[in-house]
């Protein structure tokens, strides 16, 4: 992801607020970043994140 990052100065990560529940908070991260771990979470390993093409 950050080598998208780095290779594409055309995108950045969208932080836009979303509406989430207090219990799905805690698997976004501060950078923005939906992840879920099969050892903490009980579930699926998942990671998700939004991007935004900007203007150069």
């Amino acid at each position: 992801m950050q080598g998208f990052l780095e290779s594409r100065g055309d995108f950045v990560v969208d932080r836009t607020p979303t509406r989430l529940t207090e219990a799905d908070e805690v698997l976004v991260d501060s950078s923005g970043f939906f992840t879920t771990l099969p050892q903490e979470h009980d579930m699926d390993g998942f990671f998700g994140g939004r991007f935004k093409r900007v203007a150069l």
